[in-house]
């Protein structure tokens, strides 16, 4: 179990087949891929000053709720009218928790599993385990979907990357152990499960 001062990461406690299972990088060919981005730094934030406390610190906000914009290595997920999701390096986030908030942005602690999903099979995956048909969304306007999976509230920013799809989800950490077993089992049947290891900038 990998550990920090405020979350625990499922990854070590995950029944993983063989080392060599565990890549540095994505095979794009693989049916499923997963990665554990769990310990990436990241803050949530609300309230009706929260956009323009983020814009004050030259965060690229989304103009409409439930979406993301991405500058640089911050991505910043806009859910509802009010409330922010934010990844982005260390060095950002700590920064935006040491600032002064107005007396109208209210912290939000994010204590949130994140894992990353793609593969040729990813599709077939959400579809056994969330009752929304993602190849049917506009991935041009940078959806967020908050929606159940296994039972489970996730909220989930589905991508491209090189012409495939893959998927950003984070759930209530308490489910962490339980989400990443359940996509890697399912996975297997898919055709087989890859863990990676997550980069350690945000989302890109």
């Amino acid at each position: 179990m990998r550990v920090d001062a405020d979350r625990w990461s499922p990854f070590h406690t995950a029944e993983i087949p063989s080392v060599g299972s565990v890549l540095s990088t994505i095979n794009q060919d693989a049916a499923i891929w997963i990665a554990d981005r769990t310990l990436h730094p990241r803050f949530g934030c609300k309230g009706r000053g929260a956009l323009e406390w983020l814009e004050n610190q030259d965060l690229t906000v989304p103009d409409r709720p439930n979406s993301w914009r991405m500058k640089a290595e911050t991505a910043i997920l806009r859910l509802g009218d009010s409330e922010f999701l934010v990844e982005s390096t260390a060095d950002v986030v700590n920064k935006a928790k040491s600032l002064p908030r107005e007396a109208s942005v209210y912290p939000v602690l994010r204590q949130d599993c994140a894992f990353e999903l793609g593969g040729t099979q990813a599709d077939n995956l959400l579809r056994q385990v969330c009752s929304l048909h993602f190849e049917a969304l506009n991935l041009t306007a940078q959806p967020i979907v908050l929606t159940s999976m296994i039972g489970v509230n996730v909220i989930i920013l589905p991508k491209q990357d090189q012409g495939q799809p893959h998927f950003l989800i984070w759930a209530d950490n308490t489910y962490g152990f339980y989400l990443w077993n359940t996509l890697l089992g399912i996975g297997n049947e898919l055709g087989g499960s890859q863990i990676r290891f997550s980069r350690d900038s945000a989302c890109q």
